[in-house]
């Protein structure tokens, strides 16, 4: 998951752990070319869409237009303390810039949100029974199955120490049982978490 700054992502274990039971780990997605823009600025048939997510991200942050509504759904997946639209978008930031063609052959990692196939193949719709993903990934899938992963493994760490958004960064990137023999974030993931942690503020909506 986490594109610039987690390269060295734990996709080996999270292969391991599929073939148990549920993962610890995920991984990444592909792209879809920005709409036209209108002379206002706002994309021609889109600004009642873009509007609409206003309510969970702000408006004039980097997060891209084409994306934004894919991202509030993934952060409204449940009720889960910690989860938001802010928290996916920071993710996505952290994890490839929001590059959907992401390509990490070397960490099996791939798109958007840095999946790793084998782990997608889980939580993607369907799951196990669906084909299994390769890349390029497509941004629909990698961040709808973002929130599914977080809503399902989320309630496994949240009895742990630590701010619950950041724990569910630090999951996304090492699992279950890593955070757990931490009690907590893992110091190898705190500088991803900074990370996630200031663009969460760039994303969250100013208070009216």
């Amino acid at each position: 998951m986490a594109g610039v700054a987690a390269g060295a992502v734990v996709a080996t274990a999270a292969i391991v752990t599929l073939a148990v039971a549920l993962p610890d780990t995920p991984q990444r997605t592909p792209a879809t070319p920005a709409p036209q823009s209108s002379a206002a600025g706002t994309p021609e048939g889109r600004q009642d869409e873009y509007d609409s997510t206003a309510a969970w991200l702000r408006t004039d942050s980097d997060i891209p237009r084409e994306y934004r509504k894919m991202i509030v759904a993934a952060g409204r997946h449940c009720e889960l303390p910690g989860l938001s639209p802010a928290l996916i978008a920071a993710m996505l930031k952290a994890e490839s810039g929001f590059d959907p063609n992401l390509d990490d052959p070397r960490n099996n990692e791939y798109g958007i949100a840095r999946w790793t196939p084998e782990v997608l193949w889980h939580w993607q719709p369907g799951g196990l029974q669906s084909p299994k993903p390769s890349p390029p990934l497509s941004p629909e899938l990698s961040i709808s199955s973002m929130g599914r992963f977080l809503c399902t493994l989320g309630p496994r760490v949240s009895d742990l120490p630590g701010d619950p958004a950041l724990k569910l960064a630090a999951l996304y990137r090492s699992g279950v049982q890593v955070l757990k023999r931490a009690n907590g974030i893992p110091d190898k993931w705190r500088p991803y978490t900074t990370k996630v942690a200031r663009y969460m503020r760039d994303y969250q909506p100013e208070p009216d």
